[in-house]
């Protein structure tokens, strides 16, 4: 969609999946793009300092689109990974119940020294 004017627009996608229609809806928007943008520039310095501050090494070689060597990963050497992962507070109830007890205690302790 590269000839879109510059906007917000809504995608729209309508499908009859196993006889049932399903649709989805994804807002997007479009930038021109802006002299900010147009010709950027890696800064040595500032690479060098955090390959360096980091343990890595700083690579000068070919452009990317021509290749970028990867670093085979020790054996045994997970990649590192995260995910993140929604629990609602009441799914918790041991959470809950500490952190009810935690307010009470508080609130003793205000009652107690004349602070509440």
């Amino acid at each position: 969609m590269p000839d879109l004017p510059a906007g917000a627009w809504l995608i729209v996608v309508e499908v009859d999946w196993h006889g049932r229609p399903q649709r989805a809806v994804v807002p997007v928007v479009v930038a021109r793009s802006t002299a900010e943008v147009a010709a950027i520039q890696p800064d040595d310095r500032l690479l060098h300092l955090v390959a360096k501050a980091s343990g890595g090494t700083l690579w000068q070689g070919q452009p990317p689109a021509s290749g970028v060597p990867v670093a085979a990963a020790a054996q045994g050497d997970p990649l590192a990974r995260a995910d993140l992962v929604h629990t609602e507070l009441w799914s918790r109830p041991e959470v809950l119940l500490a952190l009810i007890a935690l307010l009470s205690v508080e609130w003793a302790l205000r009652r107690r020294w004349g602070l509440a």
